[in-house]
C-alpha cells in the first residue's frame, strides 16, 4: 500500500492549517453494535487519524470494551487520531452501535 507523510498546509501568514494532505490509504472497517475488531495498520504506517458515523472506543494491543460504569479500562473514546508503531502496533476498536468509519494511514 502506497503511504503519503502526514502534513498540514500553512495559512498566508506561515501558520499551521488543520487542512491536511489527503491519504493514499484508507482502510474502511463496518461494525455492528457491540462488535470489536482488530486494526493492524498498513508496514510503514507512523500516524492513523479516525472518522466514524457514530461513536466508538479504542485501545493499543488488548481488546477495547464499551465502558458500563466508571473505570480505567484505557480504552478511548472518539479519538481523532494516533501515532503507531513499535509498542503501539495494533487497535482494538469496538462501538455500542453499528457504525461505518475510515482509518486514514500515513507515512
Amino acid at each position: 500500500m502506497a503511504l503519503n507523510k502526514l502534513g498540514f498546509r500553512t495559512d498566508t501568514f506561515g501558520h499551521n492549517s488543520f487542512i491536511r494532505n489527503p491519504p493514499l490509504t484508507v482502510i474502511n472497517i463496518v461494525l455492528d453494535g457491540g462488535e470489536q475488531t482488530l486494526f493492524v495498520p498498513p508496514a510503514g504506517t507512523t500516524a492513523v487519524i479516525f472518522s466514524s458515523t457514530g461513536e466508538f472506543w479504542v485501545k493499543s494491543n488488548v481488546a477495547a470494551r464499551v465502558p458500563e460504569a466508571n473505570t480505567d479500562s484505557g480504552a478511548e473514546l472518539n479519538p481523532l487520531g494516533y501515532e503507531v508503531g513499535g509498542e503501539l502496533a495494533r487497535l482494538s476498536i469496538t462501538a455500542p452501535r453499528a457504525i461505518r468509519m475510515s482509518i486514514a494511514c500515513y507515512a
